[in-house]
């Protein structure tokens, strides 16, 4: 038994999942399915003219989000066309867990749970701890 006062949590709790490899196909699968750059309607690194091409060559708009023009008419449009796309690919929201291995703007570079070549291993930080008393 412990004294749950004497336990220290770091501020940045991290998190590690790893598992069975899968295949690349099914590993080009998940990562389709969970990548962060659908989350984020083509926004997610620093290679903004990668990113309109992609956006442009699936068929998704890429709003300009320092444009002032838009309307919500726009806006809401924009979200619409979004939703079906992700709908289209079957997009799964992961919480803790991300792969942003088509856009990314990390340091380190493309990372993920799921690697394109099948790994399955995740080691991040998921948030701070809730501070109390």
């Amino acid at each position: 038994m412990f004294d749950i006062d004497t336990v220290n949590l770091p501020k940045w709790p991290q998190m590690r999942v790893w598992g069975r490899p899968v295949s690349p196909k099914q590993a080009q699968t998940i990562i389709t399915r969970t990548d962060s750059f659908w989350a984020s309607s083509g926004y997610s690194g620093n290679n903004d003219a990668f990113e309109q091409d992609l956006c442009r060559a699936i068929g998704v708009p890429r709003s300009n989000y320092s444009n002032n023009n838009n309307t919500m008419a726009d806006w809401q449009a924009m979200w619409t066309e979004w939703t079906d796309f992700q709908t289209e690919i079957g997009y799964i929201t992961t919480e803790y867990v991300h792969n942003s291995w088509i856009s990314c703007a990390f340091i380190g570079g493309p990372h993920g749970w799921c690697s394109p070549k099948g790994r399955i291993f995740y080691e991040d930080n998921i948030g701070k701890v809730a501070q109390c008393c």
